[in-house]
């Protein structure tokens, strides 16, 4: 579940620690109400980072082809995450476009359909034809 963090997330280590090999509580402290918000599928992190304070919030970034939905924010230890939604396909002149970043070049013309990563060309214009 991508609301909670692990608790290996949950421990740092305490680098003032005498104790390199004690484990907790004298070579790791807790993170106190906080969450990791480092982390976004098909984005980055933008301006959150792994210890979000409870009770505040950040804006990630998204790839391209992707759109932001929403904001991180963190209550009580609990990470409700912003999440990063495949744009619809766009046509491309450029012949390099694969549609991995939501643009999509179509041999031939044809009607672009699906979201970033899984683009289709459908359709020929007239006069010719394909799989």
């Amino acid at each position: 579940d991508d609301r909670y963090i692990s608790d290996e997330e949950a421990f740092t280590s305490y680098a003032s620690s005498d104790c390199l090999n004690c484990g907790p509580p004298s070579a790791w402290v807790r993170k106190e109400n906080a969450c990791n918000a480092a982390y976004i599928r098909n984005g980055a992190a933008g301006a959150c980072t792994d210890t979000l304070v409870s009770g505040s919030s950040c804006q990630p970034t998204c790839n391209t082809g992707y759109t932001v939905s929403g904001t991180s924010s963190c209550l009580n230890r609990v990470l409700t995450r912003a999440t990063c939604s495949p744009n619809l396909c766009t046509v491309s002149t450029d012949p390099s476009k694969d549609g991995s970043d939501g643009s999509l070049y179509c041999i031939n013309g044809g009607t672009i359909g699906g979201t970033t990563g899984s683009c289709t060309c459908t359709g020929c214009d007239a006069g010719y034809s394909g799989t």
